[in-house]
């Protein structure tokens, strides 16, 4: 009996600060890991009119708001609630993935909600880079953020803390951890 892979999608968020009650979600990415076809989708939600007045200026600092005009980028609400579908019909049913994704989960689900998009139906238990990486290279229980992951695995990250480049990265990192894995003889 052949059964058919989980799909993995690999979802980042930028955001306006650590906390889901008051900040906001800046920018969406989402790659699928077990395909060919590495570019996923990204968006820049439409934001609410008070944002910035709650927003941390070192989540903005970090993640480069103004220097790369995130908001030219940003949607309508007819426009993100479109994407927020999207986004769902590609994680239904799908293993959410990530470096720190409950942290995602936990800004994507308000969102969700504000536009009255019900929230997909993930599969029960999320894939982080983190213990993955930290089991694949030995390091125990010393989880590595998804730069120094980069660095052990000589992978360039030019586009840190944009949506679209975590995600992009977060998924190169998975597969060369799972050919890591591949070559010494572990399989599943």
């Amino acid at each position: 009996m052949t059964t058919t892979p989980v799909p993995v999608i690999v979802v980042d968020v930028e955001t306006s600060g650590l906390n889901p009650e008051q900040h906001s979600v800046l920018e969406v990415a989402a790659v699928p890991l077990n395909t060919s076809d590495g570019d996923g989708m990204t968006f820049a939600p439409a934001l609410p009119a008070d944002w910035l007045g709650e927003a941390s200026f070192d989540a903005l600092s970090l993640n480069k708001y103004f220097e790369r005009r995130l908001w030219q980028a940003e949607l309508s609400e007819a426009d993100t609630e479109g994407c927020l579908y999207d986004l769902a019909e590609l994680l239904d049913g799908a293993i959410f993935a990530g470096s720190n994704p409950a942290f995602d989960v936990a800004f994507l689900r308000p969102l969700f909600e504000q536009y009255g998009v019900r929230f997909p139906q993930i599969h029960h238990r999320l894939l982080d880079l983190a213990p993955y990486a930290a089991g694949a290279l030995g390091i125990g229980t010393d989880l590595p953020g998804l730069a120094r992951v980069c660095e052990l695995l000589h992978i360039p990250h030019p586009d840190a803390h944009t949506a679209l480049g975590d995600a992009q990265v977060t998924v190169e990192a998975f597969r060369e951890l799972s050919r890591l894995g591949q070559s010494a003889g572990i399989s599943r």
